[in-house]
């Protein structure tokens, strides 16, 4: 009723990358199985720092900084509806904060909203409790999130106190909360049916916000459960119909307003006044149906039969037949014909009802087959298979678009089916979940198995210590290039080539030959013009080995700096390796019994949650067919006292011809 709103790694690559693969593998194996726990039914579990893309324990010291860092996750958290994180930076929070304070008061308070999200209400009440013993202060947002959901589980009397302590909490209040908050304190106040207390809050509310519409609808109810002066509700009845938005959603709560007023005024005999709350319900709006019935209904009580049969025609034409209003006027409108003597069309209108439900018999009967309801559910399911459980899912769409939704109309609108559909979809979704652990622990095992007999027919050891051998030969030939480097350093003409000393080397040749020349040489022979070329020669290839000598130096010096680079980068990575091999092999021990662990946990999880699963399906069958059994039983007590109506009226008819027979014989 109430309305509720980096390393680089260079060669080695088979054994490095194998390696090192097989260790992340096996860390990554270690991080998983403490993150499936949180499929548990029942269990409260935090996820851990790897799985929020933050270091908590890293952060150090206490300064205000990480204080609202911490805080602005938290709160993101719950307003995100991410409720295991929101819990989990909290506890980070208050470990930051190592006492007790106003802040982390606040905080408890909204511990307490996010254990009711959970549906742990007990929990979230002992919480509250503790929040009450200390005297604690939090803002005024914080007291409103907790009445907000305290409102929605129906713990009407702690939501006024928490939202009267959101009233005068300090800081304030945010502004586009107002409203909402004094909805839900008039509507706790309303649902403990103290009508007077009411009236002081909603005239510090403005008139046209829907949260007022709302108070107001609620009050209402609670005016008309308490029998409240009649003068009274229709004061309410009217501020309703005037301030309600002109909105979809105002409209809607203008009209099961006024259809609450009529069926109340109708009681008390007030048909006038009925008739025109009645009159004034829209033919689109979701309360048109009852309005319909119910104001026909009204007329009869007004001696207005003619008049009553109109809204019951538009009933039964807008509407379905299966629509509970519908079904409940295929009698209303024949009997009504029989009572102004309309004795032809009331037959006609019987006959009709006799047809309509002789089908309707039916199709039930038909549709109470357990597969039928099953298929039809199953049905439902596939349609939100995408949507995630409990507080996760967003929306679940409506019963798909088949002959049991149209028959089952009512059932399908009532809390008990809807609330059982809930816990079967968040079943299934476990179910699922928990089936994909398990898929996952299997992978798992299978991979150990693999990974462990591979990596021991790798022969680690002993390839990373001949790598390490031919690691030393590689040092010791680049300390032995650093030498060559330095003596180079003492050569007059230091980095030539090749080919320049063998050039250098041909030229101090030839001197030999120019000395022998000059022993054996004659007059007539003039050696100077070779002594002069080969003094050229020289000096032009001594020159061109100095001049180059500078970026020879450098280029060398480079090259070498970066193989001595190399050499030590390769040192660390092969380092590293021996020690993740080294690792790798002590991670094994225990992780096979861990893992069948995990297995046998999961598969006792997921045999539980079949169990409930089946069990909250057939329910789900039961409830159905009990409805739907009931519904057959309404349409025969309806077909027999339509073929009652039938046989009267040909006997009436038949007694009538008899006795004018008997007094055209007289």
């Amino acid at each position: 009723m109430w309305i509720e709103k980096s390393n680089r790694w260079l060669g080695l690559n088979s054994i490095i990358g194998n390696s090192m693969r097989l260790f992340l593998i096996l860390v990554g194996i270690w991080a998983a199985c403490f993150a499936f726990p949180h499929l548990s039914v029942a269990d409260e579990s935090i996820p851990d720092d790897d799985d929020l893309g933050l270091d908590l324990d890293q952060i150090g010291v206490a300064n205000d900084e990480e204080f609202r860092l911490l805080r602005g996750n938290f709160y993101y958290s719950y307003i995100s509806g991410d409720y295991y994180r929101t819990l989990y930076y909290l506890d980070k929070w208050q470990t930051l904060k190592g006492e007790y304070t106003e802040t982390e008061a606040e905080a408890e308070v909204i511990r307490a909203a996010t254990l009711l999200s959970l549906g742990l209400v007990n929990d979230a009440e002992l919480v509250f409790y503790r929040i009450a013993r200390k005297g604690a202060s939090a803002s005024g947002d914080s007291w409103f999130l907790l009445a907000q959901r305290l409102f929605m589980v129906g713990q009407y009397e702690r939501a006024e106190l928490s939202a009267r302590n959101a009233l005068i909490a300090r800081p304030q209040l945010s502004r586009q909360n107002e409203h909402e908050l004094r909805y839900i304190l008039v509507s706790s106040i309303a649902s403990q049916y103290r009508i007077k207390a009411t009236f002081e809050y909603l005239d510090q509310m403005f008139d046209d916000n829907i949260w007022t519409t709302y108070a107001r609808y609620n009050t209402l109810i609670a005016m008309i459960d308490t029998g409240y002066k009649s003068a009274e509700i229709e004061a309410m009845i009217e501020n309703i119909e005037y301030f309600s938005p002109k909105t979809e959603e105002g409209r809607a709560v203008r009209d099961r307003a006024l259809l609450n007023a009529g069926i109340y005024a109708s009681e008390l005999e007030k048909n006038s006044l009925a008739s025109s709350y009645f009159q004034k319900i829209s033919l689109t709006s979701p309360f048109s149906a009852p309005a319909l019935l119910h104001y026909g209904w009204n007329l009869v009580a007004e001696q207005r039969l003619e008049k009553a049969i109109q809204p019951w025609r538009i009933l039964q034409k807008l509407y379905d037949p299966y629509n509970p209003d519908v079904i409940e006027s295929f009698l209303t409108i024949p009997r009504t014909l029989e009572r102004f003597d309309a004795i032809s069309e009331s037959l006609v209108g019987y006959q009709n009802a006799e047809t309509m439900l002789k089908s309707m018999v039916n199709e039930t009967e038909l549709l109470m087959d357990e597969n039928e309801i099953r298929l039809w559910i199953d049905q439902w399911e596939n349609e939100n298979a995408m949507e995630d459980w409990g507080w996760g899912r967003q929306s679940l769409s409506d019963m798909p678009d088949a002959k049991l939704s149209q028959v089952a109309q009512a059932l399908i609108s009532s809390d008990e089916f809807y609330n059982n559909l809930e816990r079967l979809h968040d079943l299934k979704k476990m179910k699922d979940q928990v089936s994909g652990v398990l898929q996952d622990l299997e992978s798992w095992s299978n991979i150990l198995v693999e990974r462990q007999s591979y990596l021991q027919g790798l022969n680690g050891e002993e390839k990373i210590d001949a790598y390490q051998a031919r690691q030393y030969e590689i040092i010791k030939q680049s300390l032995g290039i650093q030498q060559r480097l330095y003596d180079e350093d003492e050569n007059i003409f230091a980095y030539a080539t090749d080919a320049e000393k063998a050039n250098i080397d041909n030229l101090q040749n030839v001197v030999g030959y120019i000395n022998f020349l000059r022993k054996v040489a004659t007059p007539t022979r003039d050696l100077v013009p070779y002594i002069e070329r080969w003094r050229r020669v020289r000096g032009v290839q001594l020159w061109d080995i100095y001049m180059k000598q500078p970026q020879r130096e450098w280029n060398t010096t480079k090259n070498n700096m970066v193989l001595r680079s190399e050499v030590d980068t390769l040192f660390v990575q092969l380092e590293n390796t021996k020690t993740s091999l080294e690792w790798a092999d002590s991670s094994w021990e225990g992780f096979p019994e861990r893992v069948t662990e995990l297995r046998e946990k999961y598969q006792r999880l997921l045999g539980l949650i079949s169990d409930t699963e089946e069990k909250q399906s057939r329910d789900l069958v039961y409830i159905t067919r009990d409805y739907l059994g009931a519904l057959s039983e309404r349409f025969r007590v309806y077909l027999g006292q339509t073929q009652l109506s039938i046989a009267r009226i040909y006997d009436d008819a038949l007694q009538k011809q008899l006795s004018e027979t008997e007094k055209e014989a007289k």
